[in-house]
């Protein structure tokens, strides 16, 4: 009685093994041949520059100041690990996008947008908030300091 067990549990961690290794392989296929991960963008035939990115999201707040807008690596609701499996099996990759914005044609409020682009500059996601002027210009320094 022990032995068939012992045989039976075998034979399903065997083919448990298989069946994982079968999908390890095919998420290293997927990888190889999956662009979202360079930034590839399909309509484009390319990868856009950063430059291109803010002119597409942002633009014209980027055209009005270029030191307007930070581009994050990943944009992500959640866990990390979801954004890799959402990149990796779905082709979905979105990078964060910030802008701060003085608009000041209302009363010269100030705010800030997050934005999930895809690798082609299409937002697909965004939230933001009010600022107050200090923050908004401590805010721009940084960038202008992180470009030099």
């Amino acid at each position: 009685m022990i032995n068939r067990m012992y045989i039976y549990l075998k034979a399903v961690l065997k083919v448990f093994g298989i069946l994982l290794s079968g999908l390890f392989i095919m998420l290293i296929v997927l990888a190889a041949f999956n662009h979202n991960f360079d930034g590839y963008c399909e309509d484009e035939g390319r990868i856009l520059s950063d430059k291109e990115l803010f002119e597409i999201a942002a633009g014209n707040t980027y055209k009005m100041n270029p030191n307007c807008c930070k581009l994050e690596d990943s944009y992500y609701f959640g866990d990390k690990t979801n954004d890799f499996l959402n990149r990796l099996l779905f082709g979905n990759h979105n990078r964060g996008l910030t802008v701060y914005r003085n608009r000041e044609n209302a009363n010269r409020d100030y705010d800030v947008k997050y934005y999930a682009i895809n690798q082609c500059g299409k937002i697909v996601d965004s939230s933001g908030e009010e600022l107050s002027e200090q923050t908004y210009r401590e805010e721009i320094d940084k960038i202008k300091q992180n470009r030099k």
